[in-house]
């Protein structure tokens, strides 16, 4: 499985996924820190990644999409995030 990882998560956790032996890359290492969340969505879908984020923004963004895009979305709350980042 191919992740994205959004802003509002440390780059830690695409760390962390790449040690535990995933495709994960932050959006920052595209330098997209200050992308908006329609053009994160895009570059997900075109390299078939999974958004992780902790932006509540995405949920309703994916609910909207129209195209039928096969794109998932994983939400990591706070207790998750300083798990993860641990």
């Amino acid at each position: 499985m191919k992740f994205l990882i959004d802003n509002a998560l440390s780059s830690m956790i695409a760390i962390g996924l790449q040690q535990a032996g995933f495709d994960a890359v932050h959006v920052c290492d595209y330098g997209m820190h200050a992308s908006e969340d329609m053009e994160i969505f895009e570059l997900a879908a075109q390299e078939n990644r999974t958004v992780v984020s902790a932006d509540t923004d995405f949920g309703t963004l994916l609910a909207l999409r129209q195209d039928g895009a096969g794109l998932q979305m994983i939400r990591i709350d706070w207790m998750m995030k300083n798990i993860l980042s641990a």
